[in-house]
């Protein structure tokens, strides 16, 4: 099964900023972007995580703060409420160095917060830290059957 990162993203030069850079740091998963946090949630709703095969709950998401619809925090309060949903690794990942926005997005169960970096260097360095923590390091729970709570 290869693994997934979902970016929710609605700025189309962070997305290929994001997508070049991963090709520099040589991440070879796959990177699913949703431009909104209604897209992203119909989308992880739809899919079946009980099977094999290309329905699968992603490695981790990615999620920006301000977008149209509903915006990342609504979308991470709705996931991590959610039984299963709830086990996929969400990191914030936005340019809102407001101390309420990293405040809400802990008090949130967000398993991490990072700020966008404004230069391509530290970007390719941030990246490759994500990439290695996320996708090299942290076992995943998708190595054990899912099961529901309720």
């Amino acid at each position: 099964m290869t693994r997934e990162l979902l970016l929710v993203e609605d700025s189309d030069d962070d997305y290929e900023m994001f997508l070049r850079t991963c090709n520099t740091v040589g991440f070879k998963a796959n990177v699913r972007r949703f431009a909104d946090g209604d897209e992203a949630l119909a989308h992880l709703r739809q899919l079946n995580w009980n099977k094999s095969g290309d329905d699968h709950l992603p490695a981790l998401i990615l999620l920006d703060l301000n977008l149209p619809g509903m915006d990342g925090r609504e979308l991470l309060d709705v996931l991590k409420q959610d039984s299963v949903l709830r086990l996929v690794p969400v990191v914030v990942y936005t340019t809102s160095s407001n101390e309420s926005d990293i405040a809400f997005c802990y008090e949130h169960h967000a398993n991490g917060y990072q700020l966008k970096p404004m230069n391509v260097a530290q970007l390719e360095s941030d990246i490759r830290a994500l990439i290695d923590y996320w996708f090299t390091r942290v076992v995943s729970p998708y190595t054990f059957p899912i099961r529901s709570s309720g």
